[in-house]
């Protein structure tokens, strides 16, 4: 049976771009376009900025919910879902590309699911709640154990692009905590919930 979904144009540049659509053949979800005026900086680590994506929808499902994520990094993170292309279900492997400049996520670290992260091109700055700042070059590698609270992130401040493969666990449940940020994720099977850390609903 179809999903009822209502779909409202807010932006008039939208027709002209194009709708939001998927990447590649492997993705995941679509990719949302910013509805802003000029170039926006974002500085890793730095408060949150709401930016429009042009349009509003309604699942009339309540059983259904939708979720926006940031493609990190001025939206110049580029990377293939290899796991999903070879029909992995217990882990996910991904091939990302950092543009200068590109973060991979904010910090967080998850309740159940394992970490790992190898460094196959270029130079990029590891940030650790717990552990600083370290520099990770082609061949370094690092790894975060699940329900170990040490928010991490990697961010590349070279002049040149990073080649990052990225492994993770594929756990049924998860509780995401996102460090200095308003938010954490808690996902039971197919039913995902992203809240403010008072539990109210985003």
């Amino acid at each position: 049976m179809p999903l009822p979904v209502e779909l409202k144009i807010l932006d008039p540049r939208l027709p002209e771009w194009g709708f939001p659509h998927y990447g590649s053949e492997c993705a995941a979800g679509l990719d949302l376009h910013a509805c802003i005026d000029g170039p926006l900086l974002l500085e890793p680590q730095a408060p949150a900025v709401l930016i429009s994506a042009g349009i509003a929808f309604r699942i009339a499902d309540p059983d259904w919910c939708a979720l926006v994520l940031p493609r990190s990094g001025l939206g110049h993170r580029e990377g293939l879902v290899l796991g999903n292309a070879v029909g992995l279900s217990q882990f996910g492997v991904n091939l990302t590309k950092l543009e200068p400049g590109a973060a991979t996520s904010i910090l967080h670290w998850h309740e159940q699911e394992d970490e790992f992260v190898y460094v196959l091109q270029g130079e990029c700055v590891l940030i650790e709640s717990e552990g600083g700042e370290v520099t990770l070059k082609a061949g370094d590698c690092a790894g975060w154990k699940a329900n170990v609270p040490n928010g991490h992130c990697i961010v590349n401040r070279s002049k040149a692009d990073a080649l990052l493969l990225e492994v993770g666990t594929r756990a049924p449940s998860e509780r995401a905590h996102y460090p200095g940020s308003d938010l954490k994720l808690e996902r039971d099977g197919t039913t995902v919930r992203v809240l403010h850390l008072n539990g109210e609903p985003y």
